[in-house]
């Protein structure tokens, strides 16, 4: 295939998922259809590297299906974007790839993105405009490290010119193709790692012009998303299973199972490196000298039959159905794990109790770095996935009104404001 010259990428590469979307010949926005089905427009931000086919790789929707297929025997990576702004990670050891750091991790998947969505298009597309959270991190100098690695992972893809555009921005001017008149709108993008706030004026006049920085009056946010959410649900309803608050006999002392390890397995992008020698030979001692010995049992088995995956996915459903019901049931049934508990909504907004005064704080931080107030804004867009939650959802409509939240899709506004982002920079 040719380079093409005059098309350019918008591109959302998301925590849980990513689009690419680029500008028709009309000028509005076409999200491409990558999902390996030809009918989805987002595919996992994923990665599997097989254990029986080592120097292999898959990505995506594919990734997940060779996982399953596989018995789950390899390695499965999730959440890869919140690594970005981790000073302690340097890299992984993938076995046939060796030590691979987090702008290599994430190229796969970009590179991904982008054949896929060559293919389509039948075209070598080389420009993009990436979106961005609002705040990799309150630090100025991991937030730019986090960019960097970003920028870096898109050079190693096949992107020679890159731009960045922030995420809720990129959902505004998505928002505002859609507009008859000039609105003062709040944009909400909580997604799967990050929760982002742009307060900045719209109007169907100025979609065409190529500079919006004055229309921007504040961009504020933070790195809570739906993955923290599904951690909480881990930490206060599941760790239990896999021996917190049980005992160990050391010599003729008892003490308390290291909480240490519980809490890693917490966190869905950790549990891999549990597989290290050190640790192992650690659960083969708590095995041993554990009150509870079935639950080091599970622990094992969660780390090492690769079950965090599957996991993971039971608590995220299990999440998705309390924003239509009272309650849900996480049931995981695999190897010597046998869970299955009841979570009600009232527990779970209890259990994020503490993220969501955090993004109530963002969000008037929002408010105040405007300089405008709340009656003031005249419309709300939410986008995300996250922004689902009916908690969430609350902290917004008891500010502003239900009536000013606008109708939104959840999971591609972002990618198709980015795609109209390409004409601002190209």
């Amino acid at each position: 295939m040719k380079t093409n010259t005059n098309l350019v990428y918008g591109l959302d590469f998301g925590t849980s998922n990513s689009a690419v979307a680029v500008l028709d010949q009309s000028g509005q926005s076409k999200v491409i259809k990558i999902g390996i089905n030809g009918v989805e427009k987002t595919i996992p931000s994923v990665l599997f590297f097989p254990a029986e086919r080592m120097g292999t790789f898959h990505v995506g929707d594919t990734a997940i299906l060779e996982y399953v297929k596989s018995k789950m025997k390899g390695r499965f990576l999730q959440s890869i974007k919140s690594i970005l702004p981790s000073k302690s990670f340097a890299s992984t050891n993938i076995p046939g790839f060796g030590p691979l750091s987090s702008e290599d991790l994430i190229s796969l998947i970009l590179k991904s993105i982008k054949e896929r969505a060559d293919s389509q298009l039948k075209a070598d597309v080389r420009k993009v405009v990436l979106g961005r959270p609002a705040r990799f991190s309150d630090d100025a100098i991991i937030d730019l490290m986090a960019e960097q690695r970003l920028l870096k992972a898109a050079k190693k893809a096949g992107f020679e010119e890159i731009n960045f555009q922030l995420e809720p921005i990129a959902a505004a001017l998505h928002y505002e193709s859609y507009l008859s008149s000039e609105k003062l709108v709040l944009v909400v993008d909580i997604g799967g790692g990050t929760s982002d706030f742009t307060i900045m004026k719209l109007s169907p006049k100025k979609t065409k012009f190529t500079d919006r920085q004055d229309d921007i009056l504040s961009s504020n946010g933070l790195y809570i998303g739906g993955d923290n959410f599904d951690s909480d649900i881990m930490k206060n309803k599941l760790i239990d299973y896999f021996g917190y608050g049980s005992n160990i006999r050391s010599y003729e002392k008892i003490l308390p199972f290291p909480n240490h390890l519980l809490l890693q397995i917490c966190k869905w992008q950790d549990i891999g490196f549990l597989k290290s020698r050190r640790t192992q030979n650690l659960l083969k001692n708590l095995h041993h000298s554990s009150e509870s010995p079935e639950k080091v049992l599970r622990l094992q088995s969660l780390i090492n039959e690769d079950l965090g995956y599957s996991l993971f996915c039971e608590i995220e459903k299990s999440k998705i159905t309390l924003s239509n019901f009272e309650n849900s049931t996480i049931n995981f049934r695999k190897s010597v794990i046998d869970i299955k508990v009841e979570i009600t909504k009232n527990e779970f907004e209890g259990f994020i109790a503490h993220k969501l005064a955090e993004i109530n704080k963002s969000l008037n931080e929002a408010i105040d770095i405007a300089g405008v107030n709340y009656k003031s804004i005249d419309a709300v867009f939410m986008t995300g996935g996250s922004s689902l939650i009916p908690a969430l959802r609350k902290i917004v409509s008891d500010k502003f009104g239900e009536h000013k939240i606008a109708p939104s899709d959840s999971f591609t506004s972002v990618v198709s404001g980015l795609a109209l982002s390409t004409k601002l920079f190209f």
